[in-house]
């Protein structure tokens, strides 16, 4: 494993003191971004590649005491506790680790690695059984490592325990697909070789052969597998003709397990053997049938009929000509139709009668059973609709007839009474909701007096009066009435605890009430007094010596607190006065709180804000000073730069810096079109011919191409320079109509268009021009220029008149330097004359 640490250890050792270091590192670091099992894990990990097992030991066993299921922690583990030489627990880990991730080979090298280790042990101690068990392990463990499987079954192979070898051999060829594929591998070679040779011994030829195929596959010339081919050729037709003479006479006894045991075999030594096949299928056959037979039996005699039906059905498909099991399920199924079929008529028929009757009276029974429920709970009007449906079914039932007449009667008395006691009621509440709570009271007791009347509703109302009137005894009678009739109620946890509390009994008080306040706090507006007041009186000897001492100990950090939760305070106002605008509101606060000991991030924050707030109060200056301190500190901070052009642009700064600025909030912000046309008429006033103004220029006449001004300004700019090219044919374009009395303008389109070699445009652009201005000199210059034109590759005719004057023509091609060429004052490379910006250095030449 690499190791990062790796080349800071210095002979083998570090010093204590930086090794106490690193792991101080190691700790904190991954306490601050891992759980408590991360933490070990890693701190295991690094001990671990610092060479410190013993300490790697300690911490990953912490790891795995918090998560058992972590492969690495396991692994580790394992890897560390053998590094100090203690095999066995490190076998058990590397075992745990390989249960959590059994693709990992190197997890499997490192256990597959003990297990010989402990082979090799054993074997020097002359204890061969043991010597075999580590082998086992060591082979299954790591199954691609071939040579241990050579030995494991040479000891298996000379001790015949061919069928241990018949197990295991499966792992040898799962594991080993790669190596099969490479076909290089001796030691696997002879480990097949030995297994074909166990299978040869328990005759089972068909998977010797396949064993030795895959041995074939292996490309290195070996005898013993030749000789054993000869060999399992020579033995196969006899194994197989034992093997089919054994299965047949099982197959003759009716034991057709053992026979298809047998028969299989023989068939893999012989598998074109037709009767071999024959008789395999006869015997499975034969097998089918007799265990769905058995099971027909049984379910028979159970009484299961058609589960023994259904496994005759089962045995018949694989011997359809089988007259026995047809006839054994046809009478089956006759007998279980007609017996079917009788019990259904007669369970129908009963049932009929039973379900008539017994519906007709249930429906009865319970007509009479609820109408005398509703008239015992004075429900008569349900009972009287009850007893109708019933004389409905009893016609002329004398007894119905008269329970009915009954009910009416009931039912119009009540229904006045309950009037009368509807008005009375109203009026009670009528007076306590005026504060009447004597004469509410004098209402509410005579109703109570009746037993008739609904105590549920009464009983809240005769508790509300006499608790008005601080009668707390009758209150306490009305509250024993109310739960006798409701278990629980808000009303009850109320006047239990308010009774509790008016006669000091606070601790009586405080469950139901805080019970009623949990449920619901709206009950009562004195209800969360009535809870201070019982938790002060529980409490506040104890408050009041604990907030003496808690007073006097932390006096000192309380004022650090007030002075803190002050600042905090002073921020949130600001930040307040910031969301809802109020920005000269915030100014002097966020004035105060900078003029503090504030540092840092957060200094730089309040004076953003400061600066931005002083902007949209309009109060520029302080918003530029404020700004600056910023950016000279920050030099790309975006807000500040905003804030910054912002201003310059608000005050018409049209000094270098401010215009500098102002051309850095459009950068910002490109959409902004009025400080693109501020800038550009400050660059039109100023006659300013950098790149960057040309630019803002070009972009100026894109967003408004009607800008007379500033086209104008960049057709002088570009016919001063003789700067014609198909990207300035557009300005010359606007300059042509902006000012059709201008020559000049005709002149530079007409080089634009010479420049983009489109020689009939300019010729005729000429010929119009010298229409309107024939005794323009350059307009000559060019229809000379262009009747001497020739055709392109031919020599330039040097008796042209533009060649013949010395003069270069303003739609000419740019010629190449020359001696002519001028230097940049900035790095002295030559540039030709036309040209304004350096090719070398990029910057103005004049």
């Amino acid at each position: 494993m690499t190791n990062p640490l790796r080349p800071s250890v210095r002979h083998g050792l570090l010093p204590p003191l930086r090794l106490a270091c690193i792991g101080v590192f190691f700790g904190i670091s991954s306490a601050i971004y891992a759980g408590p099992a991360d933490t070990f894990l890693k701190t295991g990990k690094d001990y671990f590649g610092l060479f410190q097992y013993r300490e790697a030991c300690a911490s990953l066993e912490k790891a795995v005491s918090l998560d058992p299921s972590s492969y690495e922690a396991q692994y580790y583990l394992g890897l560390s506790l053998r590094k100090l030489n203690q095999p066995d627990k490190a076998a058990a880990a590397l075992e745990a680790a390989l249960k959590l991730a059994p693709d990992e080979d190197d997890c499997r090298k490192a256990l597959g690695s003990i297990y010989l280790q402990f082979a090799k042990e054993q074997n020097q101690a002359g204890n061969r059984a043991r010597t075999i068990e580590y082998l086992q392990k060591a082979c299954i463990a790591h199954p691609q490592n071939t040579s241990p499987w050579v030995t494991l079954y040479g000891m298996l192979g000379a001790a015949q325990r061919w069928q241990e070898i018949a197990d295991t051999a499966k792992y040898l060829r799962q594991y080993n697909q790669a190596a099969l594929e490479a076909g290089d591998d001796a030691h696997l070679q002879k480990a097949l070789l030995l297994a074909v040779k166990a299978f040869m011994a328990l005759r089972d030829h068909g998977s010797a052969r396949d064993y030795l195929n895959q041995a074939s596959r292996i490309r290195i010339p070996n005898d013993d597998l030749v000789q054993l081919r000869s060999q399992l050729i020579q033995k196969s037709t006899q194994v197989a003709s034992n093997l089919a003479d054994e299965g047949r006479t099982a197959f003759r006894a009716g034991d057709f397990k053992r026979a298809l045991e047998l028969l299989g075999k023989a068939q893999g030594a012989e598998p074109d053997n037709g009767e071999i096949a024959s008789l395999i299928d006869q015997a499975q056959k034969k097998l089918a049938i007799r265990d769905f037979t058995s099971s027909a039996d049984a379910a028979e005699k159970k009484g299961d009929w058609d589960l023994a039906v259904e496994r005759l059905q089962r045995a018949r498909e694989f011997d359809p000509e089988d007259r026995q099991l047809s006839d054994r399920i046809s009478s089956i199924t006759a007998y279980l139709e007609r017996r079917s079929a009788a019990e259904s008529r007669a369970r129908a028929a009963a049932l009929a009668r039973r379900q008539a009757q017994i519906a007709q009276n249930q429906k009865l029974s319970a007509m009479l059973k609820a109408a005398e429920e509703s008239e015992k709970k004075r429900a008569f009007e349900a009972a009287i609709l009850s007893f109708q449906q019933a004389l409905e079914m009893a016609k002329g039932d004398p007894e119905i007839q008269a329970s009915l007449e009954r009910v009416q009667k009931a039912a119009a008395a009540e229904k006045a009474r309950l009037e009368t006691f509807r008005t009375r009621l109203s009026d009670g509440i009528r007076l306590l909701d005026a504060d009447k709570a004597d004469e509410a009271y004098a209402v509410l007791k005579e109703l109570a007096d009746d037993p008739l009347n609904p105590r549920a509703e009464l009983l809240p109302l005769l508790l509300r009066s006499t608790a008005r009137m601080e009668r707390w005894d009758e209150v306490e009678t009305h509250l024993a009435g109310l739960t006798a009739i409701a278990s629980a109620s808000d009303d009850i946890d109320y006047y239990t605890g308010l009774v509790a509390f008016h006669r000091g009994e606070y601790t009586k008080a405080r469950d139901p009430l805080a019970a009623l306040q949990k449920r619901n706090p709206d009950y009562a507006p004195e209800l969360g007094t009535m809870l201070w007041r019982i938790w002060y009186e529980k409490y506040k000897w104890g408050l009041f010596l604990t907030l003496f001492f808690i007073g006097f100990k932390l006096l000192g950090p309380l004022l650090t607190l007030f002075r803190g939760l002050k600042e905090s305070r002073t921020e949130a106002a600001i930040e307040a006065a910031l969301a809802a605008g109020a920005y000269g509101r915030a100014i002097p606060l966020l004035e105060a709180r900078l003029a503090e000991t504030v540092s840092g991030n957060r200094r730089k924050q309040l004076a953003l804000w400061l600066a931005d707030a002083y902007l949209r109060e309009r109060q520029f200056p302080d918003a530029v000073a404020q700004a600056s301190e910023i950016t000279a500190k920050d030099p790309r901070n975006p807000t500040a730069q905003r804030i910054l052009g912002e201003a310059a642009f608000q005050l018409g700064d049209t000094s270098p810096t401010g215009l500098e600025r102002i051309a850095q909030l459009y950068r910002l912000d490109e959409k902004r079109r009025d400080i693109l046309a501020f800038l550009a008429a400050q660059y039109r006033a100023s006659q300013q011919e950098g790149k960057a103004a040309l630019e803002l220029l070009t972009r100026q006449t894109q967003l408004a191409p009607e800008d007379r001004e500033t086209v104008l300004y960049l057709a002088d700019l570009y016919e001063r320079r003789q700067n014609f090219s198909p990207d300035t044919q557009k300005i010359f374009e606007r300059a042509c109509r902006f000012a059709p009395d201008t020559a000049k303008y005709q002149t530079g389109l007409i080089g634009c268009l010479l420049q983009a070699g489109r020689t009939e445009d300019a010729s005729r652009a000429a010929e119009k021009a010298l229409e309107r201005w024939p005794d323009n000199p350059d307009l000559l210059r060019i229809r000379a220029g262009l009747a001497g034109r020739r055709p392109a590759g031919s020599p330039q005719d040097s008796a042209s008149p533009a060649s013949a004057s010395g003069e270069r023509s303003p739609a000419s091609p740019a010629p190449a330097p020359t001696g002519d060429q001028i230097a940049c004052p900035h790095c002295g490379a030559g540039n030709a004359p036309r040209e304004y910006y350096c090719s070398s250095c990029g910057k103005p030449i004049r």
